[in-house]
């Protein structure tokens, strides 16, 4: 039982208040006069928004948008302010974490995608994963409906401990985490079970100085309990030992975690060496480096940067700057998960992802990249890929632009008056052929993100049949104007290998396009106009992609309106654009 089973043991203990927070914030606003807020942990809240929606074809983005709104408004008819924080930059040092966690769903993965081989849709895999641009989307969503939204510098934990204890009117974290029962400054943890039963905004609160309590240890030493428990930061070898260990010297106690206690009361808690000597015994020396490791990962410190870094960090944090550029500008990472797709076994025409896009990210790094020191730079990438696989590889580029494009510095390019320039810059990141003009002038404008992703998956990495460019410009004429409820059947009932690999694909290249706009300072009409929902929905494209890969013409669908006939030819001529007319 590790730090992630200390959630079941204090709810089983029932080492918790069920609390009405509306309740919570009548009193607060009667002795403070404030609104109070609550710190919420996005990765977590993206799981309990997203949880009843299709997450197999690509993504429900009208009923995701629509479930984010009541959600924030649930609160708000509660007198409740929500701030938002999610995963921006990746942290390097936890990568062998990262891909220890996401080889786990491999086999789920191959199997569920060997039934679709054969026609089959499983239902009894506990698999689910969130389309690839939930999380994305989210962030841009609650910033629309009026909420304060950060994106991390670095452990998204840490920033959000900072701001729990650093805010008067913060009365918790929501979250499923149990690592904010050690973390620094958090005294109230609220959790997402239960959270609206009874149609009454209720939850669970649990207060780290009540758990400490009753283990019998001081709240200062939770990060050191919480090590022992298990964290990530000790490998699971060194672990399974040391937990072995500890049942031999307290076989009265039935968990890992009433276990750890006992040793924990019985030593100095802050004698780590001794109690490494302990649990693992002749292996201590290799275990002490990463239980001190899992100790600091709950305690920060403020750190400095350089002016342009720092710049791009103000901006990231208040999500204007995605995690992925400032990640590449700091710590020159790029770290790529998975998609269904990419992990399964299957060798049909099915790329990875990861490496289709790869081009488009090397311009887009030559960009950032531009003002530091070397002539020749180097972006680490971590890539997952078939059957789980990580792949670490150094993407070299030089600072070399073409001809008549001249980069005048990061700050400028974004500041400057000289608007074209910054779709001069755009256009060679996502179509280097294209002249600018042909995205530049597409109106509405928010088209400009299926089309480059489009002109670039057709013409320079070359993975789409012509049906296939035909099946997405037809659903994104037709879902502009979808509402989110009372979407038309699903007639392809069970999932097409070949379309969920195109969905995850297209909406990972948008991902990539919306980062290009930023780089090159661009935000089209409204951040809020570019999001997928505006043109794509994994459900209406499944059922188009099997009737253009059958010879039909998708304007035959119900679907289709006359009025989304425009849109559709606006589309496909810009696609239609010849990569071999130009030099």
């Amino acid at each position: 039982m590790g730090i992630s089973g200390l959630f079941g043991f204090v709810v089983k203990g029932k080492f918790y208040k069920v609390v009405d927070l509306q309740k919570i914030a009548e009193e607060f606003k009667k002795k403070s006069g404030e609104d109070p807020v609550i710190a919420v942990d996005g990765s977590a809240c993206m799981w309990h928004i997203y949880e009843p929606l299709d997450f197999l074809r690509g993504g429900q983005y009208k009923k995701f948008r629509d479930y984010c709104a009541n959600f924030v408004q649930r609160f708000r008819d509660n007198g409740i302010h929500l701030v938002f924080f999610f995963h921006g930059v990746p942290v390097e040092d936890e990568i062998h974490t990262w891909t220890d966690k996401k080889k786990d769903k491999t086999m789920f993965v191959s199997n569920l995608f060997g039934s679709l081989r054969l026609g089959i849709m499983r239902t009894d895999s506990n698999l689910r994963t969130l389309p690839e641009a939930v999380i994305p989307a989210a962030r841009v969503i609650f910033k629309d409906l009026g909420c304060r939204v950060y994106l991390s510098k670095g452990n998204c934990k840490h920033d959000i401990a900072k701001y729990v204890s650093g805010t008067k009117h913060c009365i918790g974290v929501l979250t499923n985490d149990s690592d904010f029962f050690a973390m620094k400054g958090v005294s109230s943890v609220l959790t997402f079970r239960n959270l609206e039963k009874d149609g009454k905004l209720k939850t669970y609160q649990f207060r780290p100085v009540d758990i400490a309590t009753h283990l019998g240890i001081e709240q200062e030493h939770m990060p050191t309990f919480a090590t022992f428990v298990g964290n990530d930061f000790v490998r699971a070898d060194l672990l399974f030992t040391a937990h072995g260990n500890l049942k031999k010297r307290y076989p009265e106690k039935t968990t890992n975690i009433e276990q750890v206690a006992e040793m924990m009361k019985d030593e100095d808690p802050c004698d780590v060496v001794n109690m490494c000597k302990i649990v693992f015994h002749g292996k201590w020396r290799d275990a002490l480096p990463m239980v001190e490791a899992g100790i600091r990962s709950y305690s920060y410190e403020p750190t400095s940067w350089e002016k342009l870094v720092a710049h791009v960090e103000d901006k990231h944090s208040s999500g204007e700057i995605p995690g992925t550029l400032l990640s590449v500008m700091k710590r020159q990472v790029f770290r790529i998960g998975e998609v269904l797709e990419d992990l399964s076994e299957t060798k049909q025409d099915f790329p990875p992802t990861g490496l289709v896009l790869r081009p488009m990210r090397a311009r887009m790094y030559t960009v950032l990249l531009w003002e530091s020191d070397c002539g020749l730079c180097r972006v680490t990438e971590y890539l997952l890929t078939e059957t789980g696989k990580v792949r670490k590889e150094e993407v070299e580029l030089e600072k070399r632009l073409p001809d008549g494009l001249e980069h005048p510095g990061l700050q400028q390019l974004w500041i400057s008056d000289d608007a074209h320039r910054r779709w001069c810059f755009f256009t060679w990141l996502v179509a280097p052929y294209a002249k600018p003009s042909l995205l530049e002038e597409l109106d509405p404008q928010f088209l400009v993100v299926p089309a480059a992703a489009l002109l670039f998956l057709k013409h320079e990495a070359r993975v789409l049949h012509d049906h296939e460019v035909t099946a997405f410009c037809a659903t994104a004429a037709a879902v502009a104007g979808l509402p989110a409820t009372g979407q038309p059947a699903n007639i392809v009932k069970t999932p097409d290998e070949r379309a969920v690999y195109l969905a995850s694909l297209f909406m990972r290249c948008v991902l990539h396009v919306l980062d290009a706009a930023a780089t090159c300072g661009i935000a089209f009409p409204r951040e809020i106009d570019c999001l997928p929902d505006a043109y794509f929905d994994g459900i209406v494209f499944h059922n188009i992609c099997v009737t253009t890969r059958n010879g039909k013409d998708p304007r035959t669908l119900d679907i289709f309106k006359p009025q989304h006939e425009v849109t559709f030819e606006q589309l496909m001529r810009v696609i239609k654009w010849n990569q071999s007319k130009n030099p």
